[in-house]
């Protein structure tokens, strides 16, 4: 992480080394959708409570505990490249992802029959990542490219609490997403398909421009 840091900072820093040789009008816009990403990890915490049981009327059993119910949406990106140095680019993305899971509440079970209440925990996820790219491989033509890359930032957390309200809070988080592979086809107009670990998720695809 602290190398990643060390050469965002070279990289920046460097911009006016490079404004003789970098590509004067470079910018590249794209939109993604992913799946299994890290920010599931911010909903595991919400198990119920091992202590917590109900008696059920009907069947005269006790249990103890509630399974949760946990859901995450697809992850969703915008970004934009805005400088290229030879096989080198730089630029930005923001995320969407909403998380949610149904608990058991540590309050009073019903009176009537004995079941604890439920309630929803949604939590809405927003990143902001500044991210460097190496270009592997661009046909001559510019119809394909290889390239993997890596972004590191913020992500910022809203957490709603359907019954316990006063646990709302909003957090920050830091946020990091590595790209093994990405492959780009097309040439002004393309779609792509990435494969990394992190906020973007394990698996990712989308559009781009490219100016």
């Amino acid at each position: 992480m602290k190398k990643l840091i060390t050469l965002g900072i070279l990289t920046i820093s460097a911009f006016p080394l490079f404004s003789q040789v970098t590509e004067i009008g470079f910018l590249r816009a794209e939109v993604s959708i992913g799946v299994f990403s890290l920010n599931d990890e911010y909903i595991v915490g919400f198990e119920d409570n091992p202590n917590n049981y109900y008696y059920n009327p009907s069947t005269t059993t006790t249990t103890i505990g509630w399974e949760t119910s946990d859901n995450s949406s697809p992850v969703f990106f915008a970004d934009v490249s805005f400088f290229r140095y030879k096989k080198l680019e730089v630029g930005v993305n923001l995320g969407y992802q909403q998380l949610s899971t149904n608990k058991a509440f540590y309050g009073n079970p019903d009176p009537n029959t004995g079941i604890y209440p439920l309630e929803t925990v949604t939590i809405d996820v927003f990143s902001f990542m500044p991210e460097l790219r190496i270009n592997w491989l661009t046909a001559a033509d510019g119809k394909f490219e290889m390239y993997s890359g890596a972004s590191f930032g913020l992500s910022f957390l809203n957490e709603e609490h359907s019954v316990n309200t006063s646990e709302n809070e909003s957090y920050k988080q830091p946020t990091i997403h590595v790209n093994g592979l990405g492959l780009r086809f097309g040439d002004k107009f393309g779609g792509f398909l990435e494969l990394g670990f992190g906020a973007r998720g394990f698996m990712s695809c989308g559009l781009s421009y490219r100016y």
